[in-house]
């Protein structure tokens, strides 16, 4: 139960007062303007930016809500009802930025959390988590195929250029030092040594960056 569903049910349990409340705040010092329309991401994402430089009015009427249901003191009914609305409209829009992009309620927080939706992340072409992915209505075979191809036909030259040129020079090395070679002498023709390998990784390093974006060529 989070602090606002906390409050709502302390707000629940308080009885009216027959006279107007000397409690704070009043009813006329808070700003409910704010109110009238249904909470949106963007409302939420609006408060966050407002908050490096003040502070939101909703933020101050949900600070001096909490402080008057805590202290105890009764409240009269029109401070009731707009607590009970300042409160519902925070539950709202906490939850609607939970929801963030999903489109259904059974993707969005906390559903989101299961084994499937990490590995369907983990299998997916794509770098940054969210809550739902661009699908097409069905599956294109023909793409799959065209990429797969791409892929496997990447390997398949990063090995041809690993064996052509990486593997010799690394036999080559292990046999200088099996041959009894001096460290001064290896370290001597080591930077010819690493000069052969720089062609052959940055072949490799091109064929890395090929392959991604082979995989994500059609996601954006």
């Amino acid at each position: 139960m989070n602090n606002a569903d906390l409050h709502a049910h302390r707000l629940d349990n308080i009885a009216p007062a027959e006279s107007p409340s000397s409690n704070a705040p009043a009813v006329a010092s808070l700003s409910t303007s704010y109110l009238d329309h249904r909470p949106t991401a963007s409302d939420m994402t609006q408060r966050r930016h407002q908050r490096r430089n003040s502070q939101p009015e909703g933020d101050a009427n949900i600070a001096q809500v909490a402080l008057a249901i805590e202290s105890g003191e009764a409240l009269d009914l029109d401070q009731i009802q707009t607590f009970e609305r300042i409160i519902k409209w925070e539950i709202d829009a906490l939850n609607e930025d939970l929801k963030g992009k999903s489109t259904s309620a059974n993707k969005s927080y906390p559903e989101n959390l299961t084994l499937a939706n990490h590995y369907e992340y983990i299998c997916l072409p794509t770098l940054v988590y969210e809550l739902e992915y661009p699908r097409s209505d069905k599956i294109d075979w023909y793409y799959v195929a065209e990429k797969s191809v791409a892929v496997f036909g990447i390997l398949v030259i990063m090995n041809l250029v690993s064996q052509a040129f990486i593997y010799p020079v690394v036999i080559r090395t292990n046999m200088m030092k099996e041959a009894g070679m001096p460290l001064q002498e290896r370290l001597e023709v080591f930077p010819y040594i690493l000069s052969d390998l720089v062609f052959p990784f940055m072949v490799e390093y091109l064929m890395v960056i090929c392959t991604l974006v082979s995989r994500t060529s059609k996601t954006n």
